[in-house]
């Protein structure tokens, strides 16, 4: 693969696209990247991976595979974890957490410089939607500019999807792997492939020699470049009973009976499934059509053997426990594959033969697997609902091998990085349990319930996704489902499931506090539930929070049966002072707040708790579509500002979505002067955020003051600075009107600000644009930009750039009278002590207020081979007494360690 080759070790190239067919291997080659990668790892770099996978008919989410790379950096580098601690918090388990908000924290992990190289692979990105695609692209690229090489990016596709196109948008000449024109390479693997394959077949005596060499022949023949139609043609020979002959290859050749696409590959592999487990091998490729995540086996163990004979949870686990992973790959053959105690469809080309509308050249066999007058996710949400309605639904003592701060989901997930697992194929996202990384759960009823919950091979997968698959049947079915759903909804009933949600939800405002069944059903978009309790007179005092939920999910079937009912008190409806308004805006609902505008229950602009507003929040999430829709109100108050003074605008400068800003900078209204209650305008907001896009656009637009000085005295240009993101910086700086030499009210100038930052790209930047000037400047406590390079931890490469504009001021001592190398000894590094030394500007006897010179302080410290370097220079430093009388020499008698002493010992030998 010389395009991969030539990608990885260019330092110019960053985007490297792989396009290839379904079935030619492109996911394969993705995995073998991923584990080359992390065996020929350059020191320092990190993988990030994300495979992704349709699960039918739903598509990947980008803020899921957001999600996964910031899991994957955190537990990469656990330094991170004190700087996104704040975010992860709020991230946890929220599903509705916008793009924005993910990729603010993606951005901000990623651009810290001690991250080091970071080597970033997503499969089958064009499995999701296209404008999550063109979102994610449209804020990748300006990071992988600003990152200077040190973010590389692998995408693979099939060559006709958009995002081709996409990528060529902003990397016209980005280097392209076409599978679908490697014909002769991908042959030459396939030929591999059936070499070994066929040879291990004439060696287990299943084919003789000279049929194996037949075959061998008229597999190439026909394989064309497809490594899947090659891996099931063998799979299914490999199950035929007899040894195989040069006669049976001849006539299978001569009748043409080797099917030539993966349709008739896929009809033949269900034909080779006993009859006797027909029914059985159905179960199982339905479930797998219809999983929301990849089951384990013990999971898919217990749909199989659900029935009406078996109505006793017990009963369901003894019939569990004879079903082995080998049961599976002997009913089913080639067409699911298991790893690591997961199984899953061998690809999603099956998945949508077997969705496909019933052909009428197909087999009577066929139309048996694939037409169903049942939907899969009916029969889902009915073997999950049966589940939870056992009569042993919560057994009374926990498992001996259940971990009790385990709040996943068992099954693999698809994020992790691949050397966590062999095969990030088949690995799938469910939770990401961010805060797990920082803590265990110390509540012991939740601990308990989480060991319960974890014996129970069905429960977690059933109480998590039961409402997802009936809210997905069709009305009929759900008609159908109806009193089970109702029964589920009871509070008895709904107790145990719901209270394992409300566990690992890990954030009470997510979720109803209370087993309402009005607010359950509005919840879980359950909206048959909710047409039959408000026919059957349900309490109307719950239907005000029923609103709220239902507008909260998104909930729009829920939302409109609520509101159709024409009874709710707008007072009833606020929790966590949140107007149904206000959350649907908040989570990007747009079609729930279209409705919630046209009832005119709730006032577009009532400010919550933190006097935010409708606006603000959809803003400060990025939700540039609910914005647009907002602004439209007549009565919108584009400028009202919450409790810390901040108008939406500030909010929306925060996120990461420049068409919210855009939006709002056209509104006739906007008020760019506003100030917060720091004294900040939203250019200061943006720069605070690092959002070099935003700050351009701002700057730009010129209604912001460049130069404007919070209470601190802290100009944008030196948020920015804060911020650590060199784009940022960059914009600022290029404006006309931005003084590059303006103090905050401690005296710092930008350059000092700059030096305290562990980035010295910053910095050398700043230097080279007009900075070098006023380096040396000094704050109130005396510190020039050197100090802060000084203080710890120590920045060595500030140090280094900063020396090299250094002039004599460079050895004025603090506030405290104590010199620059004195400050070094003490507060940071020997290293840092040495540079100093090195460079020839700093006085190496300078002595601080006391007397005390930079010798005594290395013996303070115990640094044995500064003070051998320093008393090789002179040695009659050794004598110099501090203002007390106390010379290093005798610091060094008193408390030094033995081989501090025997330096002192050597150098007076040395005079001698």
């Amino acid at each position: 693969m010389r395009e991969y080759k030539e990608w990885i070790v260019s330092p110019d190239e960053q985007l490297l696209l792989i396009t290839g067919y379904a079935g030619c291997g492109k996911s394969v080659l993705t995995s073998e990247i991923c584990r080359s990668l992390e065996e020929d790892l350059v020191p320092g770099t990190l993988i990030c991976s994300y495979f992704c996978g349709t699960n039918n008919e739903h598509r990947p989410e980008i803020s899921q595979i957001l999600k996964g790379l910031v899991h994957q950096l955190l537990v990469g580098r656990r330094k991170l974890f004190k700087l996104a601690c704040k975010s992860i918090y709020s991230l946890s388990s929220e599903p509705y957490r916008s793009f924005g908000e993910l990729w603010a924290l993606f951005e901000r992990l990623v651009s810290r410089p001690h991250v080091g190289p970071i080597s970033l692979i997503i499969d089958a990105i064009d499995e999701c939607e296209h404008r999550d695609v063109e979102k994610f692209l449209d804020s990748l690229y300006p990071l992988m500019k600003s990152g200077e090489g040190r973010l590389k990016v692998l995408l693979a596709c099939q060559p006709g999807a958009s995002v081709v196109n996409v990528v060529k948008g902003y990397v016209h000449d980005a280097r392209r792997l076409h599978m679908e024109k490697m014909n002769h390479a991908i042959a030459e693997d396939i030929d591999e492939l059936i070499s070994q394959r066929v040879d291990r077949m004439v060696k287990g005596e299943r084919c003789n020699q000279s049929g194996g060499e037949d075959l061998k022949v008229v597999l190439r023949a026909k394989a064309d470049g497809s490594f899947l139609w090659v891996s099931l043609i063998l799979s299914l020979l490999q199950q035929r009973r007899g040894v195989i002959r040069k006669s049976h290859v001849d006539a299978a050749t001569a009748r043409g009976s080797l099917p030539d696409d993966l349709s008739n590959l896929y009809e033949r592999c269900l034909h080779a499934i006993p009859e006797d487990e027909w029914e059985d091998a159905r179960k199982m490729l339905r479930i797998l059509l219809a999983n929301t995540r990849p089951l384990s086996t013990s999971e898919l163990s217990v749909l199989v053997n659900m029935s009406s004979t078996n109505p006793y949870v017990s009963d369901v686990l003894d019939a569990d426990e004879t079903t082995a992973v080998p049961h599976f790959e002997a009913t089913l053959g080639p067409l699911a594959k298991a790893s690591n105690e997961v199984v899953m469809l061998v690809h999603q080309t099956l998945a949508n033969f077997l969705q496909a509308e019933p052909l009428a050249s197909m087999s009577n066999a066929t139309r048996f697997f694939t037409a169903s007058e049942q939907s899969t996710p009916f029969e889902m949400a009915h073997s999950c609902m049966r589940y939870l309605l056992l009569d042993d639904p919560v057994p009374t003592s926990p498992s001996e091998n259940s971990l009790s701060s385990d709040i996943e989901d068992s099954a693999p997930q698809e994020y992790l990085a691949p050397h966590v697992s062999s095969d990030p194929e088949i690995l799938a996202s469910d939770d990401f349990g961010f805060t797990s990384l920082f803590e265990e759960n110390e509540d012991p009823i939740a601990n308990e319930l989480l060991v319960l919950a974890d014996r129970q091979k069905l429960f977690k997968y059933a109480a998590r996704y039961w409402t997802v698959h009936f809210s997905r049947c069709r009305e009929a079915e759900q008609e159908f489902l109806l009193d089970m759903a109702m029964r589920l909804s009871e509070r008895e009933s709904c107790s145990p499931w719901f209270a394992y949600l409300t566990v690992v939800s890990q954030d009470a405002s997510e979720i109803p506090n209370s087993p309402d069944r009005l607010v359950l059903a509005s919840y879980f978009d359950l909206a048959v539930v909710v047409k039959r309790l408000l026919t059957d007179g349900s309490d109307d005092s719950r239907l005000g929070l029923a609103t709220y939920w239902a507008a909260g999910q998104g909930n729009l079937s829920c939302l409109d049966i609520l509101l159709a009912n024409g009874s709710i008190d707008a007072a009833s409806a606020h929790c966590n002072g949140m107007s149904p308004l206000a959350i649907a805006a908040c989570n990007g609902h747009l079609d729930c707040l279209e409705i919630l505008l046209g009832c005119r229950l709730f006032d577009v602009n009532e400010q919550n708790r933190q006097g935010r507003t409708p606006l603000s929040l959809a803003a400060g999430a990025g939700h540039e579509q609910v914005v647009a829709r907002l602004l439209k109100e007549d009565y919108i108050d584009v400028n009202l500002a919450d409790n810390y003074k901040a108008p939406p605008v500030m909010r929306a400068a925060a996120s990461a979505q420049i068409c919210t800003i855009a939006a709002l900078l056209q509104h006739p209204n906007i008020d760019l002067s506003m100030q917060d209650s720091a004294g900040q305008n939203a250019l200061s907001w943006a720069c605070t955020a690092g959002r070099a896009q935003t700050t351009r656009l701002f700057l730009k637009d010129g209604r912001c003051d460049p130069d404007l000085q919070n209470y601190r005295g802290e100009t944008p240009l030196m948020l920015a600075v804060s911020s650590e993101s060199l784009p940022t910086v960059q914009a600022v700086t290029r404006h006309p009107d931005v003084i590059l030499a303006l103090q905050d009210n401690h005296g710092r100038n930008t350059i000092s600000w700059a030096a305290g930052n562990r980035d010295s790209r910053i910095l050398e930047y700043l230097l080279s644009h007009g900075g070098a000037s006023f380096a040396d400047a000094r704050d109130r406590d005396g510190w020039g930009a050197l100090a802060w390079a000084v203080d710890p931890p120590a920045k060595l490469e500030n140090a280094r750039l900063l020396l090299k504009y250094a002039t004599a001021e460079i050895n004025v001592p603090d506030a405290n009278g104590r010199p620059i190398l004195s400050t070094a000894i003490d507060w940071s590094s020997m290293e840092m002590a040495q540079l100093l030394i090195s460079s020839g500007m700093v006085k190496v006897d300078q002595l601080d207020g006391h007397g005390k010179s930079p010798l005594a302080y290395a013996v303070d410290k115990g640094y044995t081979p500064l003070i051998t370097q320093l008393l090789a220079r002179d040695h009659s430093r050794a004598d110099v007494p501090d203002h007390a009388g106390v010379t290093p020499r005798a610091r060094a008698l008193k408390k030094g360690s033995r081989e501090i002493c025997e330096a002192f010992a050597t150098a007076s030998d040395l005079t001698l």
